[in-house]
């Protein structure tokens, strides 16, 4: 319980900071978004706790002795809680909906009810048993970097982060619940974006909707599988993005910088789970820089700094590949790295190989990548 209790208070911190900044800025009209709010805190106290997971896997440090690192991180955010404790009333909450929209919400909330009870069976997956769910206990129950054997190329970042979920219960139950949540805080992003593009709850609750009801979500969705993990922070990332590019003219460049950063992180940590949320960190980054850019040149160069700073300990599986194999997404290769012998990559997990295994055949280089 002390780790949930962690948990709550570094949530409730970022809620509150979220809140007290907004309601400072030119977009103090966020400050009752509810739908932005509390998605975007939930995927930044992951990002937190998955730092602390992630770089003690690779330090050797055990999660039975790492995981008191999140309660000294709590500690810590103790202070920052009391100081803006007043921001964590919730108000304003209104629900005015017609016939339409009330059995679109109803749809959602059952498909909630269906979510959960998925999460409470037993795995089924082959690759959340042989592979994500099995490394997600492993590294729960004491394993680390030098004792993972090969598989210590590829990125743990959310096997250790949904390790810690493992640990505290010794079940499974509880980080796929953790993994649903994550699924409908990207469905409140998911309305929040399209509501405020289109000002009509009905279109916002429809999208969400439409995004629940995939039909890959049906097995993937409580899944220990990284890509769901990967999307809650793409996602994040790319609403903060897309919000700051309708409201940049309304904010000045310290400011977007501040923002502009924070969806930089996001994409960051989503490439930190799995190497092909490259392109969504490429498309942020540069959109972001872009924009900051024609606002001013120095706040752009603070931007890109602060971004390289939050690279180093979020990239450390790429820093380490790229000392260990000269390169980066080791075990991956791709025909150009075969015109230099000294980077190395493993046959079986050659870019064209895996696409003929599995049937890629996109015309398209970028999007088969």
């Amino acid at each position: 319980m002390v780790f949930i209790l962690s948990l709550i208070i570094i949530y409730s911190s970022f809620f509150c900071l979220i809140r007290a900044e907004i309601r400072t800025s030119p977009l103090d009209w966020l400050y009752e978004r509810y739908s932005f709010l509390i998605p975007v805190s939930f995927s930044l106290t992951l990002a937190l706790i998955g730092l602390i997971s992630n770089t003690s896997f690779y330090l050797d440090i055990p999660t039975e002795k790492n995981i008191y690192s999140v309660y000294i991180v709590a500690i810590l955010f103790l202070p920052i809680l009391w100081k803006n404790i007043s921001h964590i009333k919730v108000t304003n909450i209104s629900f005015s909906l017609d016939l339409s929209e009330k059995i679109l919400l109803t749809i959602i909330l059952y498909s909630a009810f269906l979510y959960i009870h998925r999460a409470l069976a037993p795995w089924s997956d082959q690759d959340e048993i042989t592979q994500y769910g099995y490394w997600t206990k492993s590294i729960a129950n004491g394993f680390t970097y030098s004792t993972i054997g090969f598989y210590d190329a590829l990125p743990r970042f959310a096997e250790s982060l949904y390790s810690y979920f493992y640990f505290v219960l010794e079940t499974t139950i509880f980080p796929k619940i953790i993994k649903i949540i994550g699924l409908f805080t990207t469905a409140q992003l998911l309305y929040f974006i399209t509501y405020y593009i289109t000002r009509k709850i009905k279109y916002g609750l429809t999208a969400s909707l439409c995004f629940l009801i995939t039909p890959e979500f049906s097995y993937m969705a409580s899944s220990l599988k990284t890509d769901n993990v990967m999307m809650v922070f793409e996602f994040t990332s790319l609403v903060i993005t897309i919000l700051l590019f309708f409201e940049r003219k309304q904010i000045n460049s310290s400011v977007f910088k501040n923002y502009a950063a924070t969806a930089i992180y996001m994409a960051i940590v989503a490439t930190s789970i799995r190497t092909s949320a490259i392109y969504c960190l490429f498309i942020v980054s540069i959109l972001m820089a872009y924009t900051l850019f024609l606002k001013s040149k120095k706040q752009c160069l603070l931007l890109l700094i602060l971004s390289l700073i939050i690279c180093v300990p979020y990239f450390l599986v790429y820093w380490i590949n790229l000392f260990s194999y000269n390169n980066p997404i080791y075990p991956l290769g791709f025909e150009l790295m075969g015109y230099f012998p000294q980077i190395e990559y493993l046959d079986a997990y050659k870019i064209d190989l895996l696409k003929s295994n599995y049937n890629i055949n996109l015309n398209n280089k970028i999007a088969e990548f």
